[in-house]
């Protein structure tokens, strides 16, 4: 039983609170992001980050997969993994889970023509 209250209040704490780190760090790659690269239109995040905060995934949507195709040649997926890591760390996130996390790219068009990100990344 105090195993699973354990697991319960850890869920409970850390759950919220490294959704808050997250934010803060993407938030500052998109701020410091060159312009010169296709727009980032929009980024979401999931993962079992209550049980282990090396389960999280992030990530990056540009519109069309044209500009994906734009994004990926000139480099920015690699900008955006070193970027986001960098700004996990420097936000708290902890610093053994975070070359774990899984940073991609990908374009809001292909996630619509699956059915939204749901179906599209299960």
């Amino acid at each position: 039983m105090l195993r699973t209250l354990s697991f319960l209040g850890r869920a409970v704490t850390l759950g919220p609170y490294y959704s808050f780190i997250v934010h803060r760090a993407v938030r500052d790659v998109l701020d410091h992001l060159p312009k010169e690269h296709p727009e980032i239109t929009e980024w979401l995040h999931y993962g079992a980050t209550y049980l282990d905060p090396k389960h999280l995934v992030i990530w990056y949507l540009v519109a069309t997969t044209a500009q994906l195709t734009t994004a990926r040649t000139g480099g920015i997926e690699d900008i955006l993994r070193k970027a986001t890591r960098a700004a996990l760390e420097a936000s708290g996130y902890p610093p053994l889970a975070v070359p774990h996390v899984h940073i991609g790219l990908e374009s809001q068009e292909n996630l619509d023509q699956a059915g939204g990100w749901y179906h599209y990344f299960h």
